[in-house]
């Protein structure tokens, strides 16, 4: 049986910028990568409308989509960060709390006064325990935030082609430079928010993270992008241990 088509440039580029329906990119990138999304995958809206009812917020659009399409799938994949269910949102310190690192070490919310924008921006703030605040910038876009979170907990499920390699101090600007930057914004890199920042580059079959210069994360399709991803980054790459 061939895989479903998702090429990861077309798909992400960041030349395509405000085209990008996130909700159509998931779903997309899963049918391919991970498995094709299913009822069972979301939340119903009842559910939604009660935790809205129970907080007395209106949950921001892309979260609220997010839930619909994906909230059961995202329950069930923790190998990173915790995607809180809609009965686990809280609000701490003026922002809305929809995630948090899986030990505690970190945590990501809406900024209570951008709940009603069409794409409101992503905060973090360090813990452990609650938030220690006070929360700080991370990403401008909550859409593409949760694009990047689905991409990132399917590199880490057991038996994805992931490889990573540590590169502080090598320099791979020129060999980035020959991948697709992803419209993915970057960010700062949490657990070290003193390096450099978070960015994503794309070949048709592969995902790379630069993780601010010190490590790259990649994830590939198929063992010809295993081989292309090699060849345009010649770094030492170590796969990922299931």
């Amino acid at each position: 049986m061939n895989q479903p088509e998702f090429d990861v440039v077309d798909s992400l580029g960041a030349s395509r910028g405000a085209e990008i329906s996130s909700l159509s990119v998931i779903a997309d990138f899963l049918a391919a990568w991970d498995k094709s999304i299913g009822p069972s995958d979301g939340i119903h809206e009842d559910v939604l409308n009660e935790v809205q009812r129970q907080l007395g917020i209106v949950l921001p659009r892309p979260l609220h989509e997010f839930y619909q399409l994906l909230g059961g799938w995202a329950g069930q994949r923790r190998h990173q960060d915790t995607m809180l269910g809609p009965e686990d949102l809280r609000v701490v310190q003026d922002a809305l709390v929809f995630r948090e690192e899986n030990q505690r070490l970190a945590y990501w919310g809406v900024p209570m006064g951008e709940l009603t924008h069409d794409d409101p921006s992503v905060v973090w703030s360090p813990g452990p325990g609650e938030p220690a605040g006070p929360w700080q910038p991370y990403s401008r876009s909550l859409s593409m935030d949760l694009v990047e979170y689905v991409i990132g907990e399917t590199m880490l499920m057991p038996g994805a082609r992931t490889y990573f390699s540590d590169v502080e101090g090598v320099d791979v600007a020129q060999a980035l430079d020959r991948l697709e930057p992803l419209a993915i914004p970057e960010h700062v890199l949490w657990a070290q928010p003193d390096a450099g920042k978070v960015r994503w580059f794309g070949l048709r079959d592969a995902i790379v993270r630069d993780d601010g210069g010190l490590f790259l994360w990649a994830s590939c399709r198929s063992d010809s992008a295993v081989d292309e991803l090699r060849s345009l980054i010649p770094v030492e790459w170590e796969p990922m241990a299931e």
